[in-house]
């Protein structure tokens, strides 16, 4: 069985053939237009041993729990009244972990306990609020005291910075030169993001039109606006396009790409392929 995963030594992604990690994928022509889902600008440390792992607020963890009664135990510092997003993907990158997350202070105590994010995501995504200044402890089981080779997992951990995350439905478009083409975006918003996120498309040939949409703060198009594409006097164009949010945080400015549906288990098709006869 071939299963995508982060690789444990290069902070990339390799591909798992029976246990086996081989080189990464986007060294293979091809893959260019895939990424991880994990693709983000934080350390990548590796867990290997029964004992606890120092991590910091941000940062990532890849480990494999061979010996599930202990599980996976990183010391995180955090500090009083300081929310942290601590996200645990097992089986959305194809590892057969069902994930457990429990967070502990220093007297072993349990401070909270997560499970699965819903009925359909059995990984973990919690935000949790420090109570206290001191080192709790992250304990990552399998909920069903399992272990192997094919249980691994990536622990990301963050502070709960206002993001969010954008997709659209499809892969494929075809813009008809005689009528507008639409294009649903769909937004969850994390974190309290509560500004405007601007969306246009990107990569689309001179001629052709797209009129920029904003995604209020509040109401329905907080989660969901429309981008309305014109072939104008464009030329025969066949190629990706991406769709760009961006808005303002502190007077800097951010944004995101969105994603399309992939046939990769823990990757994300970031462009779409939009054709003009």
């Amino acid at each position: 069985m071939e299963t995508l995963v982060p690789s444990a030594t290069g902070g990339t992604v390799g591909l798992l053939i029976d246990g086996e990690l081989t080189e990464s994928p986007l060294d293979t022509p091809g893959w260019h237009q895939f990424r991880p889902t994990s693709v983000v600008d934080a350390p990548l440390l590796e867990w290997t041993s029964n004992e606890p792992l120092t991590v910091t607020s941000d940062c990532r963890v890849w480990g494999i729990l061979h010996d599930p009664p202990e599980g996976a135990r990183l010391s995180l510092p955090v500090t009083k009244g300081t929310s942290y997003r601590i996200q645990v993907r097992a089986q959305s990158i194809g590892s057969d972990l069902d994930p457990v997350l429990t967070i502990r202070n220093p007297a072993g105590d349990v401070l909270k306990q997560t499970d699965d994010i819903s009925r359909d995501a059995r990984d973990v995504d919690l935000v949790w609020k420090a109570g206290a200044e001191e080192t709790v402890t992250l304990d990552i089981r399998d909920r069903f005291a399992h272990g192997g080779h094919r249980y691994y997992f990536e622990a990301r951990i963050s502070p709960d910075a206002p993001s969010a995350n954008c997709t659209i439905a499809a892969t494929r478009f075809v813009l008809p030169r005689d009528k507008e083409l639409d294009i649903p975006v769909t937004i969850t918003r994390t974190g309290g993001l509560s500004e405007e996120i601007t969306f246009t498309v990107a990569g689309l040939p001179d001629g052709a039109e797209c009129v920029p949409v904003v995604s209020a703060g509040k109401g329905d198009s907080a989660k969901k606006v429309m981008l309305k594409l014109k072939a104008g006097s464009a030329m025969a164009f066949n190629g990706p396009v991406q769709v760009i949010g961006t808005w303002k945080a502190s007077e800097e400015e951010r944004s995101i790409t969105a994603t399309t549906p992939s046939p990769l288990p823990g990757w994300e098709w970031t462009q779409a392929w939009v054709t003009i006869p």
